[in-house]
């Protein structure tokens, strides 16, 4: 154990949402390290039960597959702000990133498979259940889609998001120094 006040440098990783996470910080005690680490990777595998769309049975899978809805639906707070921070950045770009896109990404994973791009008929077919105004948001945690086979896809957001919620918990935690570094969304402290 270093000296009262030595800061010592303690790394840790874990695979989560298809990459790898990786975390170094500076802390005095090992144990702290141990314990911030734990609960990061705890976080992590929430966020992943709520934002995947590979899981089955995540949250998002099951609110997508309801659509459309005749009324708001409450979710969990964790998939409300990840979706209207989406939103605002949908806005922000003038559409260029759209979370709704899940039916297009979707069918270019099968075709990435198949080695054969989809039809244009077959784009043309997903397009009606893409748009970002096809999402409405009610506070509090209520969100209404309002076409039918819409797929939301969090590739874009999602492991950034969590490394901002890391952060959260390592500040919480006292840490004053640390990276972290989810695939390439990086995050300093």
């Amino acid at each position: 154990s270093p000296p009262p006040g030595q800061l010592e440098r303690y790394e840790f990783e874990h695979a989560a949402m298809g990459v790898n996470f990786r975390y170094l910080i500076y802390c005095e005690q090992k144990e702290t390290a141990e314990k911030l680490f734990a609960a990061a990777q705890q976080r992590v595998d929430e966020l992943n039960q709520t934002l995947s769309d590979y899981l089955e049975q995540s949250e998002t899978n099951q609110l997508c597959r309801s659509a459309p809805h005749p009324q708001p639906q409450r979710v969990s707070p964790d998939l409300y702000r990840v979706v209207s921070r989406s939103l605002e950045f949908s806005r922000l770009t003038s559409g260029a990133f759209d979370v709704t896109v899940g039916p297009a990404s979707h069918a270019w994973r099968k075709a990435i498979k198949r080695n054969r791009l989809p039809t244009a008929e077959k784009i043309a077919e997903l397009l009606p259940a893409i748009g970002a105004d096809k999402v409405e948001l009610t506070s509090p945690n209520q969100i209404l889609l309002t076409a039918p086979n819409m797929q939301l896809d969090f590739g874009g957001i999602a492991q950034g998001d969590a490394a901002d919620q890391i952060a959260a918990i390592f500040i919480a935690g006292g840490i004053k120094s640390a990276l972290i570094d989810a695939s390439g969304d990086i995050r300093a402290i």
